[in-house]
């Protein structure tokens, strides 16, 4: 049996989820995004999102989840006979989307050469 807490006083953070088309790879075996940023999310002027992943950029759009997501979090029990409880941590309510290919990002040719 579990129960699923929320502090009705506090309000509850809204968080978005990214989701990529493709893989994500990395040179390390162990754990090789724990802990690391794997790109940078900015927003145009019309609000849409882009993803800056190492010379790469992904440019995607906002949409809404049909049905909100909780992100909760396990309460320790005292004893054995305590019931287990989850702490509502936020709510995703809305998903990043990338779905188009990576268009790489090239220097400019004439400023890298002195004429």
């Amino acid at each position: 049996m579990f129960t699923i807490c929320s502090h009705k006083n506090l309000k509850i953070p809204i968080w978005s989820m990214i989701e990529l088309q493709g893989d994500l790879q990395s040179n390390e075996k162990a754990a090789p995004f724990h802990g690391k940023i794997i790109g940078d999310l900015h927003y145009n002027l019309e609000g849409e999102p882009m993803l800056i992943i190492g010379h790469h950029v992904l440019t995607g759009r906002i949409a809404k989840l049909e049905k909100p997501l909780a992100i909760l979090k396990k309460k320790q029990k005292e004893d054995e006979f305590e019931v287990t409880e989850y702490e509502v941590q936020g709510m995703v309510v809305q998903k990043l989307l990338f779905s188009e290919r990576p268009r790489p990002i090239v220097a400019n040719a004439d400023a890298i050469f002195v004429k």
